[in-house]
């Protein structure tokens, strides 16, 4: 006889305890000697195995017993209450110990053999069990007639059981009531469990309930659950068709921000010029390949920026030759760089470069590295095209409309000048023999714009150094006559020039429509500029011929107001409606200023004094801005540079660096500390004045404009559609009586109840004001 695992419960059960049990007076094949009573079967173990179930104490026997109607031993009560007889009694219980063991041996012999008999009637009520489970999983449409007929059998094989369990327990209590152990008692009760429990596929009904089980329940099916029944949606009614709309048409203006790139390369010292000792001055120009760029339908997010940088340097010669202090080389430094730009769908980005820093360091006498500093800033033009709702055609909608001012760059065009002029000299100042440096600026005087044309006036600055054609200076000439031989070195002459142009830009066709325009702004790129030395009749040298090309670009707003819904529902119907953010540039504000910055430079004391300035410039560094009572205050600083000849014997030439600082306060009215100015400072011109050997006093004129603008955002208005929602079963009042608290205004209190603002002004007799204090009570009718 051997146990099978049941596959649903008792997965975990090990196969060595599925195995037939052996009684004790079974002996192995091999083995000729009786087996000892202590390797008898003991069912305990497999009780544990199956059901973990814990020793049973002899005090729970004997509550078995006595539940039974059985007599309690006195040793079982010994055993209760843990008192043994001592001293004497030691040998009179080794003598029934004897005894027992004899009477013991043939108890649990008698006990085995009704247990071997009992265990194969349980087995054959198992396979009853396991057979009538198999019909129930085969036959499930007919499940109620065999759980009917399944109960009856498993009825009437519980009573077989608990009869034959009733019957082994009295004959066992009989045989052994007063001479069993502990372990035959114990032995005894596991029995009676095993009988019952032998089997896990025993269905429940066939186990007695007056002792501990395990109940095995085959799992329920899960109900089906109904599927779940969708929300009707609503009807949503577009009203495309009868919607009031116009289109708004501006040009926005942002700043991007700014980036940098970084240029550096190392520069040869032409064959043709002396060695290096040190050197004297470096500055230069940039030019971009491309200045406007286009951004396509998906926006700009690469943005490659190439150009060149036009490097001026001066140098002191190692050895000098040809009678020259000072040596110039000029240099084009291509470089590209690519920026991650965000720009909207077919928007123009303006890139403007702007020199922020320039480093030098010599390697050798014929080769130095220069490192540059250039700041991109970029300005994106966009195209703002959007509808404008303004009501539903045939519908009583209630609207709340509020008036926004824009500023539209109505127009930005840009044209070239060409300039060409001589010129002069002063009389005191030597002929031209070579030019070693030159700076070009132009800078806007004033402007006059109307609806088709702009007249714009602008100055040309022009500073050059060049080396005259003879020994010049009273000192000079003094150290000739001296018969010194440094007498005949070229000394280099500082000049300063400035011419003046107009010119006229055409803009669009005069109509009467047209509105003024509210502001504009000039600015002025170099695009190429060159000084030469021009000859006269006489075969002298002496007045430069300045060719200019620069493009002029112009920069026309206009301000617009419009008048834009913010809310809209209907007294009856529903409505629904998205909104859309946008972003528009209003230009509060514009004013220039000139400033004048002034600075006494003190020459270091290890170049002895100063002879004489040959070359003054100057660049405009970074510039912070902040509105403060109505007024732009912007400062920054002018970066002078200042090359100079020593009172030395050699006139060994030197350079000073200094920042020249300046501030200006633009009064804009108007203008608050929140909103954003945009500054354009130029340096006009520079002139010093040498006070004496160990100081110089330069003066600074700087142009300052200004633009202030708040960027507002509003909310427009589009997707409006009517929307027929489920009745509602409650009733809503007709007449209500409402106490404003803060925060309420008319329209939210009309909006709210279904009605009109003219209604409630009307019954309520109030003026319409949409802001209403706190506590007002209101009578409002559906």
């Amino acid at each position: 006889m051997a146990y099978e695992k049941d596959p649903y419960d008792f997965d975990k059960i090990p196969d060595f305890a599925l195995k037939p049990a052996r009684p004790k007076n079974e002996l192995p094949l091999k083995q000729k000697t009786p087996m000892p009573i202590d390797n008898a079967f003991d069912p305990s173990v497999y009780d544990r195995l199956f059901y973990d179930l814990p020793a049973i104490s002899p005090k729970t026997v004997a509550d078995m017993k006595a539940a039974a109607g059985k007599p309690i031993s006195e040793r079982e009560k010994l055993e209760m209450t843990g008192e043994k007889e001592k001293g004497t009694e030691q040998s009179k219980d080794e003598e029934k110990q004897k005894e027992n063991s004899l009477k013991k041996e043939e108890a649990e012999s008698s006990i085995k053999n009704s247990i071997g008999n009992v265990q194969e009637s349980i087995d054959a009520e198992t396979v009853m069990a396991r057979e009538l489970d198999a019909k129930l999983d085969d036959k499930k449409e007919n499940i109620e007639d065999e759980v009917k007929e399944a109960a009856s059998k498993k009825g009437t094989a519980s009573e077989t059981v608990a009869n034959k369990e009733e019957k082994l327990t009295q004959e066992a209590v009989e045989k052994k009531e007063e001479v069993v152990t502990e372990t035959a008692e114990e032995a005894m009760l596991e029995t009676a469990r095993e009988k019952i429990q032998i089997s896990p596929t025993v269905p429940s009904a066939i186990i007695p309930q007056t002792l501990e089980e395990k109940k095995i329940e085959r799992p329920a099916e899960a109900p089906k659950e109904k599927p779940s029944e969708k929300p009707i949606p609503h009807k949503v009614q577009p009203v495309d068709a009868n919607l009031l709309s116009r289109r708004l048409k501006i040009t926005d203006v942002k700043s991007k921000p700014q980036f940098r790139v970084f240029i550096e390369e190392d520069i040869l010292v032409p064959d043709v010029k002396p060695d290096l000792a040190s050197i004297l001055s470096m500055d230069g120009k940039l030019k971009l390949s491309d200045k406007q760029v286009s951004a396509g339908a998906s926006g700009v997010t690469d943005l490659k920026i190439s150009g060149d940088f036009m490097l001026q340097t001066l140098y002191i010669p190692d050895k000098t030759q040809e009678n020259e202090l000072v040596v110039a080389i000029d240099s084009r430094l291509p470089f590209k760089e690519k920026a991650e730009i965000r720009a909207e769908p077919y928007s123009e980005l303006i890139v403007t470069p702007m020199l922020e820093a320039i480093d030098y360091s010599v390697v050798n006498e014929r080769k130095f590295r220069v490192k540059a500093t250039v700041g991109i800033n970029v300005k994106e033009y966009r195209a703002v095209d959007v509808q404008i709702f303004e009501g539903i055609q045939g519908e009583e909608v209630q609207l709340l409309k509020e008036k926004i001012h824009a500023t539209d760059v109505a127009l930005r065009k840009t044209e070239a000048i060409e300039l060409e002029e001589d010129l002069p000299l002063k009389d005191s100042m030597p002929e031209i023999g070579k030019i070693l440096r030159y700076d070009v600026n132009v800078v806007e005087n004033h402007k006059q714009v109307s609806r088709d044309k702009a007249v714009i006036n602008a100055t040309v600055y022009c500073n050059v150094m060049y080396l005259g054609a003879e020994p010049f200076g009273g000192d000079i000439e003094s150290m000739a006559e001296e018969g010194e031989e440094d007498t005949q070195k070229a000394i280099p002459v500082f000049y300063q020039g400035k011419t003046d142009f107009t010119q006229f830009i055409k803009l669009e066709e005069d109509t009467p429509d047209s509105a003024a325009p509210s502001g504009s702004s000039v600015s002025f790129a170099v695009a190429n500029a060159s000084v030469k030395p021009k000859e006269d009749e006489n075969g002298q040298v002496n007045s430069f011929t300045l060719e200019l090309t620069a493009d002029t670009t112009i920069e026309v707003y206009k301000d617009t107001e419009q008048e834009i819904v913010t809310d809209v529902y209907h007294h009856i119907k529903e409505m629904q409606y998205d909104t859309d953010e946008i972003s528009l540039m209003n230009l509060c504000g514009m004013g220039n200023s000139e400033v004048s910055a002034r600075e006494i430079i003190n020459v270091p004391e290890k170049y002895g004094g100063i002879d004489r300035v040959v070359f003054l410039s100057g660049n405009i560094g970074e510039t912070t801005s902040h509105i403060e009572a109505g007024k732009n205050i912007v400062e920054g600083a002018v970066t002078l540079k200042i090359i100079c000849i020593g009172m030395d014997e050699n006139k060994t030439p030197f350079s000073i660096k200094q920042d020249l600082p300046f501030r200006s306060s633009i009064d804009i009215p108007g203008i608050k500390s929140e909103m954003v100015a945009d500054n354009e400072v130029v340096l006009k011109e520079l002139w010093y004045d040498k006070m004496n050997q160990n100081q110089i006093e330069v003066n600074a004129g700087i142009s300052v404009s200004s633009s202030v603008m708040d960027m507002e955002k509003h909310a427009l208005i589009k997707n409006v559609c009517f929307v027929e929602l489920p009745e509602q079963k409650e009733n809503q009042p007709s007449m209500v009586l409402y106490i404003t608290k803060a925060g309420d205004n008319i329209w939210k209190i009309a909006k709210k109840y279904r009605t009109t603002i003219e209604a409630i002004k009307k019954i309520n007799s109030i003026d319409y004001s949409n802001d209403i204090k706190p506590g007002t009570k209101l009578l409002i009718v559906k």
